[in-house]
């Protein structure tokens, strides 16, 4: 018995036509970083809805760069 029915309640996890959307916001540089001339690693494509992350220490191509695919993608504007 799991607890979810152990508490009265049921779940279905089989056949659920529930969905989560994933939505993701890059932020401004701050003051702060912008004082200690950081620079964004980070490259929206918000059309879609596409990160690239930069890895700035990698030391091959394979660990360059990363991409993630979100529902929507907004930029920091």
């Amino acid at each position: 018995m799991t607890s979810t029915e152990e508490e009265g309640h049921t779940s279905e996890r089989n056949g659920s036509n529930e969905s989560v959307q994933v939505i993701v916001r890059c932020r401004p540089l701050s003051e702060k970083e912008i004082l200690a001339q950081c620079s964004s690693v980070v490259k929206m494509y918000p059309s879609r809805g596409v990160i690239e992350v930069e890895n700035p220490k990698a030391r091959s191509d394979n660990e360059k760069n990363k991409i993630f695919t979100y529902d929507a993608v907004y930029d920091e504007r």
